[in-house]
């Protein structure tokens, strides 16, 4: 009987394919390619056959991948036990023989001791990929991001200067063209001292009031050092402070962040330190792809990717 693993990554073959190949290991071999289609790393094709520079005899690859920097050959075991030091020699020999720069080997178990040391000795990459289930946790990947938070947000409902003199105030508030011109930016308006030059800014006497954090509506004075003097429609205003009143509105908000679509695939490195994550595949970055008659992986909308070599 198969181990929950090869029924895993059976079950998402059947999902993702419409045909179940009857040769073993084939399934993988298909989701790999998916994969590597996914992850853009150049023109991907299942199951080639290539012949190194001068070479008569061919081998036979689950996966190649063609990129700029040349041949990557990938050797796909849908194995219950662990891929062992003879498949790495395989592997390595045929990478020679076919002059290809990059090696990898991909379990959905895992890899022998003596495999990750020649892996580690003639560098070969070892993958091993896995099938999420729903509520797995991705091994230390971001899965999905929540925030919860408390925004306060104030707001100036109504401001005035404290006059002076109030009936001087008073005979200009009964003038409905009466107004305090600010400036461009309000909080660098300045009020002005006796001889006309420019003193506190009005940010600066906001801010000795800082704002409440729970929600109502509150009144603010500060009283000015000294008097000072504001120009309300053109007319020079004695002053004494600065009253206003403020409304705050507090707002408390939680969001999820996550994918678009599932995680189904968890990629991880193999080395002699243990599994390391790379990425976590999602189930629309795999059904972007298809494998074509001619084995090249094109995308759903047929476009095929560019290809550096012929065969």
């Amino acid at each position: 009987m198969n181990s929950p693993s090869l029924n895993d990554i059976q079950a998402l073959h059947d999902e993702l394919f419409e045909d179940r190949p009857k040769k073993r290991g084939t399934a993988l071999e298909r989701i790999v390619a998916l994969v590597f289609a996914a992850l853009d790393e150049g023109d991907v094709r299942h199951q080639q056959l290539r012949r190194g520079p001068g070479r008569a005899a061919g081998h036979w690859i689950d996966v190649g991948v063609e990129h700029p920097l040349g041949l990557a050959i990938i050797e796909c075991k849908q194995w219950k036990s662990l891929v062992d030091q003879d498949v790495l020699n395989s592997v390595c020999s045929r990478r020679d023989q076919l002059g290809a720069t990059v090696a990898v080997v991909v379990s959905i178990v895992g890899f022998t001791a003596g495999a990750i040391a020649v892996a580690a000795e003639e560098g070969v990459l070892l993958l091993r990929v896995s099938r999420l289930a729903p509520d797995d946790h991705w091994h230390g990947i971001v899965k999905e991001i929540r925030m919860r938070g408390t925004f306060v947000a104030p707001a100036i409902v109504e401001m005035h200067w404290v006059a002076v003199n109030p009936a001087e105030a008073a005979a200009l508030a009964s003038d409905p063209e009466a107004s305090w011109s600010f400036e461009r930016d309000p909080f660098e308006d300045r009020v002005e001292a006796k001889n006309g030059t420019p003193a506190e800014r009005l940010g600066d006497l906001l801010a000795q009031c800082p704002s409440p954090s729970e929600p109502g509506r509150y009144q603010h004075e500060v009283s000015l050092d000294d008097i000072r003097y504001v120009r309300i429609s053109g007319t020079r205003v004695a002053v004494r402070a600065l009253r206003w009143v403020e409304e705050i509105t507090v707002s408390r908000i939680e969001s999820v962040a996550g994918p678009a679509s599932p995680g189904v695939i968890l990629v991880e490195r193999v080395t002699a330190n243990g599994a390391e994550p790379i990425r976590v595949l999602m189930d629309h970055e795999l059904r972007a792809w298809r494998i074509a008659e001619d084995r090249r992986l094109v995308s759903v909308g047929g476009v095929r990717r560019n290809q550096h070599t012929t065969d």
